[in-house]
């Protein structure tokens, strides 16, 4: 499995992750087995699961110790989404001037 694979060469178990990593490890492994290994599923994957992540931060009204360690973790889990989903916009934009170049 894919996540297993990156959790291993991060050096890690599921065991490590926490209470909010291991829920979203879960919700990813689920996810991820729903949809096609193509990248315009995985983007769209990325866009709902950042939209989930904004709705999650939004709902956060109390900021207590619990609640400030759940804000910090979904503002970098929402960085890492952003990160990911441009990387697919230039990978394609990137192939889209290749192809227009090819074409000239």
């Amino acid at each position: 499995m894919l996540l297993e694979q990156m959790l291993i060469k991060l050096g890690l178990k599921r065991e490590d992750l926490n209470e909010y990593e291991l829920e979203t490890y879960n919700q990813w492994v689920k996810e991820i087995d729903d949809i096609k290994e193509d990248i315009p599923s995985l983007k769209l994957f990325l866009e709902k699961q950042k939209k989930i992540t904004e709705h999650e931060l939004t709902e956060i009204l109390v900021y207590n110790d619990k609640n400030k360690f759940r804000d910090t973790y979904l503002k970098m889990y929402l960085r890492t989404l952003k990160m990911l989903i441009m990387f697919f916009e230039q990978k394609k934009t990137a192939i889209q001037t290749k192809i227009q170049n090819i074409k000239n």
